[in-house]
């Protein structure tokens, strides 16, 4: 065998060490890898378990916002069992339930991990309005929405509003139409919608026919209105039968009757004549 043959029988057998070794250290370096990274993990999977991260009972539950709504009365609808990790708590599945109730305009819902609590801020609609629908009887918030009075049992139904066959077909119009309603003039005190044909509300004035309803004519009409406030001076409510405002350029007044008066009887009649 020649030299150089030797010398590059010995470069390969260095060559082929050297590659053992630098696979035997990434083999290693991985094993050490998985070690550590598991040893996390398990860590991790141990201190969620503790007692420490647990959800004992209501009072690691903190609600705020709730005026009218209780406590109870919340926590009843997120049906939550005990004990819970905080971890575990489907909080955004919690929101989205507590969203859908009638009563309740915003949740959101947070974990606090030291000390652990469950964080719940709603913010609740408020009543303006009593309303009438086919689903029975119920409360008008600021943006039209209908909430069943069974979930406000202490709330005063002596609202100064009323609003008979209410449909969620007027919601988007309900904001602009409620706040031309307590602002004006004249005070409104029911909103009636039972004759789709003819928007009836019963005002200060009395009775008052709006005609088909629409929010651009309403307003209109609402302006004429203002403008008869001076018509209870010239004539008793008692005379009025209504006010015809179906056609804003055109008002007209119905007036009741009068009563015609009563004929004298035959004897007075005779008692007068013998006084004559």
């Amino acid at each position: 065998m020649t030299l150089s043959a030797t010398l590059s029988e010995n470069n390969l057998k260095d060559r082929r060490k050297q590659r053992r070794k630098q696979r035997d250290g990434k083999l290693l370096l991985a094993l050490w890898r998985f070690v550590f990274l598991s040893g996390i993990t398990l860590s991790i999977l141990y201190f969620m378990r503790l007692p420490l991260w647990l959800i004992y009972n209501s009072s690691n539950i903190e609600i705020h916002g709730n005026q009218q709504l209780s406590k109870d009365q919340i926590l009843s609808w997120l049906k939550l069992s005990y004990p819970q990790a905080i971890w575990r708590l489907p909080v955004d599945k919690f929101r989205k339930e507590l969203q859908e109730i009638p009563p309740l305009g915003f949740v959101a819902i947070t974990r606090q991990v030291l000390p652990t609590k469950l964080i719940i801020n709603i913010r609740e609609r408020e009543p303006l309005a009593i309303a009438n629908t086919l689903q029975g009887v119920g409360f008008l918030d600021n943006e039209g929405y209908w909430i069943d009075k069974n979930y406000y049992p202490k709330q005063n139904t002596n609202l100064p509003l009323k609003v008979i066959n209410y449909s969620d077909k007027y919601r988007p119009d309900w904001s602009n139409l409620y706040n031309l309603v307590i602002n004006s003039q004249i005070k409104i005190k029911t909103i009636d919608w039972s004759n789709p044909s003819n928007l009836i509300l019963q005002t200060e004035l009395g009775t008052v026919h709006f005609g088909a309803y629409s929010i651009k004519d309403f307003a209109q009409k609402l302006i004429v209105l203002n403008k008869l406030k001076s018509l209870s001076t010239r004539l008793p409510s008692s005379r009025i039968s209504y006010i015809d405002l179906s056609n804003p350029d055109k008002p007209s007044v119905q007036v009741v009757p009068p009563s015609p008066s009563p004929s004298p009887s035959p004897t007075e009649s005779k008692s007068t004549n013998n006084q004559q």
